[in-house]
């Protein structure tokens, strides 16, 4: 989601888009991933900022967007647009909780309705332990690997790839099996 200055915004419907993007209301925001309403004012710390954002409106129009400082409140920079990421891996759109509803009941062999986590899905709510079922939220899932040629190289380098000691308390090489 993208926000310009001079564009219009519905505060409800930009209340349950942060919502479902995993945003969470407070009172004031001093984490990402938060969000607070007060009557024309918006702060919102956006996923992959360094600091909050202070959305300000005139009736239903961005008036302006700036970041501030959270312990002072005082305004910093004019910021012309901000792009928005979820605040967790998966999206709660309609369609990707209609993929998650098809493939869970197609998955496994349970009354869905008996599953909390199905039903805080369905009602797009993000319940910790969601993003185990992430692959259920889309058709179709890749990883790194899946983006590479056939003719790549790919360098490990030692020390890099660690695993635990079996004696506890140690990082060591691991191998590749």
């Amino acid at each position: 989601m993208t926000l310009k200055t001079g564009e219009r915004l519905n505060r409800e419907a930009f209340r349950e888009s942060l919502s479902r993007a995993g945003y969470r209301a407070v009172e004031t925001v001093y984490e990402p991933g938060e969000y607070a309403m007060r009557g024309a004012l918006i702060d919102l710390f956006a996923m992959g900022m360094d600091e909050p954002i202070r959305i300000d409106l005139f009736d239903d129009e961005i008036d302006t967007l700036r970041h501030f400082d959270p312990g002072s409140q005082r305004s910093t920079d004019k910021l012309d647009a901000l792009e928005l990421l979820p605040a967790h891996e998966y999206s709660l759109s309609r369609s990707a909780i209609a993929c998650f509803r098809e493939q869970f009941e197609t998955l496994f062999d349970v009354d869905p309705r008996q599953c909390p986590l199905y039903n805080d899905a369905l009602k797009g709510i993000p319940s910790p332990g969601l993003e185990h079922y992430l692959p259920l939220f889309f058709d179709q899932t890749a990883s790194l690997f899946d983006h590479l040629t056939d003719d790549t190289r790919v360098a490990l380098l030692p020390g890099v790839l660690m695993r635990p000691s079996s004696t506890g308390g140690q990082l060591m090489p691991a191998t590749l099996i």
